[in-house]
């Protein structure tokens, strides 16, 4: 029997030690797997849904990493769009300035051109190539963690609680079914959120520049919404980040009822509604958690661990508060 124990205890030292390095193996990739991991979570009911259609769970997932490569490769093409049409605009606008006829053009072209070349040192310009390649690795790491994630999900799971004890099998699988749900009504109010404040933020801006006579909100709309929704990600900030710059350049360049018109429509309609009612109702609904641990992961979490934060920091609390659920279950069987 002690033998028993020893030799179960050493297998737990020696797995933990392997695991131990793994996670130093794949730590500067670990955020991309994590990330990857947060993906296969929201979208796999749209996998099993398209399985059920196409019948084949490898192109269910092989089609819904494309979608969600699709927003990104259109946001691009907006952002390339903006720079080559206000890089059209400025090279169709002539200088009449007073003192143009003075300004000797080649003697500043040199100097702009030396100066370019001064900054961009070997060492700086080697930090961003290899700053560059790493961006490229982890994004291919992203799109091939969330297909194998997505196609291989149930396997993972069984495989998971076949490392259990048969006696302790129940618990485990109730574990994983509570923190399960918790995790993906979390992440999916956060989602939607984004997405819907997008949506409204397009539209609402567009508007806006409509009726006030600003053309920059009127020819992209778009862009401008695609960047609310990703900052209507970020904890705290959120759409400030956006219409908070906006306003105030309105302000400065004299557009003053603009200005406030932005600052209202963006204080009430993309962040107390989104944060108070939207975003709570979406992750309470679906996660079956309190608003409060949603509102403190997603604060605490980056404040620890950085941006890769705003996944580990809900995360972390869901599973603590799953953990507590599934004891609750076992000691209401027991009695």
């Amino acid at each position: 029997m002690e033998n028993d124990r020893v030799e179960r205890l050493s297998v737990i030292l020696i797995l933990l030690s392997l695991f131990v390095f793994a996670l130093y193996v794949i730590r500067p990739l670990l955020d991309a797997v994590i990330v990857s991991a947060f993906f296969a979570y929201i979208a796999s009911p749209l996998t099993d849904w398209l399985e059920t259609k196409i019948k084949n769970r490898t192109a269910a997932a092989i089609i819904v990493v494309i979608l969600a490569i699709m927003p990104f490769v259109f946001l691009s093409v907006q952002i390339i769009q903006l720079y080559s049409n206000e890089f059209y605009k400025l090279s169709t606008i002539s200088l009449n300035l007073p003192m143009k006829n003075y300004i000797n053009w080649d003697t500043l072209y040199t100097k702009a051109i030396e100066d370019i070349r001064i900054g961009l040192n070997p060492e700086v310009i080697l930090q961003s190539i290899g700053a560059g390649i790493e961006l490229v690795i982890k994004i291919f790491i992203i799109l091939a963690g969330s297909f194998y994630m997505l196609r291989d999900r149930y396997h993972i799971r069984k495989f998971l609680l076949s490392l259990v004890p048969v006696e302790k099998k129940s618990i485990s699988s109730s574990f994983l079914d509570i923190s399960g749900d918790m995790l993906y009504g979390i992440f999916l109010g956060y989602l939607v959120t984004s997405l819907l404040v997008g949506g409204i933020a397009g539209i609402g801006y567009y508007l806006i520049g409509l009726i006030f006579g600003v053309p920059p909100l009127m020819n992209y709309p778009i862009l401008i919404g695609s960047f609310t929704a990703v900052a209507v990600l970020l904890p705290i900030i959120g759409a400030w980040l956006v219409y908070m710059p906006m306003s105030i350049t309105l302000f400065a360049f004299g557009n003053i009822t603009a200005s406030i018109a932005v600052f209202i429509f963006g204080f009430f309609a993309l962040t107390i509604i989104p944060d108070l009612l939207l975003r709570p109702y979406i992750s309470g609904r679906y996660g079956k958690t309190h608003p409060f641990i949603v509102l403190l992961g997603f604060i605490s979490g980056p404040i620890v661990f950085g941006p890769i934060g705003l996944i580990l920091g809900p995360a972390f609390l869901s599973l603590f508060e799953a953990a507590l659920r599934t004891y609750r279950e076992k000691i209401e069987k027991d009695n």
